[in-house]
């Protein structure tokens, strides 16, 4: 037997080569699955940002809308409470009917407002929400959000309200007196003059009814409106509003 019989072939390895190339293509597929998760990551970033932006836009445009709607709707509580007082007189007669058009023009006011959620409508329906750090933005847009549905539904469920006020308020009030009463509200809000308000609330146009049944009726449907909760309501989700603007704000610096 020669002695070179038995010896390790020239082309045989060690142990330590087959580990040092196991580790070789581990580092190589782990560096690339991080590199490609750090493109990723930085491809979201990019994606949240945009959003982040587009949601600024859309918040800052309801915050306006919200501050007009709070204004609108304070107006007609305090003008209704007004009428209250006026009907709950026990001197029915001596109440100028100015009076009576005038602050009874505001039980059929129907609250507004219309939320530009466009970009969290699309962000919502693609899954892109959790691009939001949950507990820094996405928590707080979220709120923002559902105060919005719940302002929403509010106003839905007055409208039943709304509607059967507008009916007796036909019964009572002329027509043309109540569009003259109406233009003032509507100049008012262009360039208010309390002076043009006082002068038709002095007046004495006639009513289309005096009927106490009726006029209590109406009366009730008026403290039956929701407008002090919509004042709470509008009021929460423009504090909602503005935290989550902050929020975002931050977010895109």
């Amino acid at each position: 037997m020669s002695e070179h019989e038995h010896a390790p072939g020239r082309g045989s390895r060690s142990w330590k080569s087959w580990v040092f190339e196991f580790f070789l293509i581990f580092f190589s597929v782990s560096l690339s699955y991080l590199v490609d998760s750090y493109r990723d990551h930085l491809a979201d970033q990019r994606r949240a940002s945009k959003y982040a932006v587009d949601m600024v836009t859309d918040i800052r445009s309801d915050t306006a809308t919200l501050r007009q709607a709070i204004a609108n709707v304070a107006v007609a509580r305090d003008n209704v409470a007004h009428f209250l007082a006026l009907v709950a007189d026990p001197r029915p007669d001596t109440i100028p009917t100015g009076g009576l058009y005038w602050y009874g023009l505001w039980c059929g006011y129907g609250p507004r407002f219309a939320s530009d959620d466009a970009t969290f409508e699309t962000m919502k329906a693609s899954g892109a929400l959790q691009l939001f750090d949950y507990g820094d933005v996405g928590r707080y847009v979220a709120q923002y959000y559902q105060s919005v549905s719940a302002a929403r539904e509010l106003i839905a469920k007055d409208e039943l309200i709304y509607g059967r006020a507008r009916e007796l308020h036909a019964k009572i009030f002329d027509f043309h007196v109540n569009s003259t009463a109406n233009d003032i509200a509507q100049a008012n809000r262009v360039s208010f003059s309390q002076g043009r308000i006082d002068a038709f609330v002095r007046t004495r146009p006639p009513l289309l009814s005096r009927d106490p049944a009726l006029m209590s009726e109406y009366a009730e449907i008026c403290r039956s409106r929701f407008f002090e909760r919509h004042v709470s309501s509008l009021e929460q989700t423009l504090e909602h509003a503005d935290t989550a603007l902050a929020r975002l704000e931050r977010m895109h610096r």
